[in-house]
């Protein structure tokens, strides 16, 4: 199986696993209304990110995962690092987004590009 073959099996459980919590109810095929949803879902996506930041803030190391002993539920930057990928593969099988082509022509542009892009940091 190839990494593209794994990625869209693993964007198309992403979904799915949203899906049957409760992410996807309402979702239509009206535009307007699936632009809105398209926001909000970056939004959960921004949250996980600003999830990872107050992790690291708060002095969680950058590789620490937690395990909430009552719930089960893991925690830690590593653990909000993996939401924002879950949440992207799931926005990407919801638009019908082939993530998995879109990654590999970034990587291969990528691998050609300037140093830093051209950019002094």
């Amino acid at each position: 199986m190839t990494f593209i073959d794994e990625w869209r099996e693993f964007q198309l459980d992403a979904f799915n696993t949203a899906k049957d919590h409760g992410f996807h109810d309402g979702d239509s095929d009206e535009p307007n209304i699936l632009n809105l949803q398209f926001e909000q879902r970056l939004m959960l996506i921004v949250g996980e990110v600003a999830e990872a930041h107050d992790d690291h803030r708060h002095g969680c190391g950058i590789q620490d995962m937690s395990l909430d002993e009552m719930t089960g539920k893991p925690g830690g930057i590593p653990s909000e690092l993996a939401d924002i990928v879950i949440r992207v593969a799931d926005l990407a099988e919801t638009y019908g987004i082939d993530l998995a082509l879109a990654i590999g022509y970034k990587m291969m542009y990528n691998k050609d590009r300037e140093f830093m892009h051209g950019r002094q940091f």
